[in-house]
């Protein structure tokens, strides 16, 4: 990935399928792709400085961010 990219991912089916419905009713630009429990989406990142596993975002939703520069 490149250093200015961090993927956002969501190992449970369902929270995946609820963060997807959210980027595609507010026609956020990102990529996605499906994994075999999940999703993976990728975002262009302006301001998270570390990686963060098994995080629960404001959403409810635990998800793991990775950065591209790590």
């Amino acid at each position: 990935m490149k250093d200015d990219v961090i993927l956002v991912d969501s190992d449970d089916d369902n929270e995946s399928d609820i963060l997807f419905k959210i980027i595609q009713d507010l026609d956020i630009n990102c990529n996605v792709i499906q994994t075999t429990r999940g999703k993976h989406f990728y975002f262009k990142n302006t301001n998270i400085k570390s990686n963060k596993i098994g995080n629960q975002c404001p959403l409810s939703l635990t998800l793991d961010y990775k950065l591209g520069n790590r």
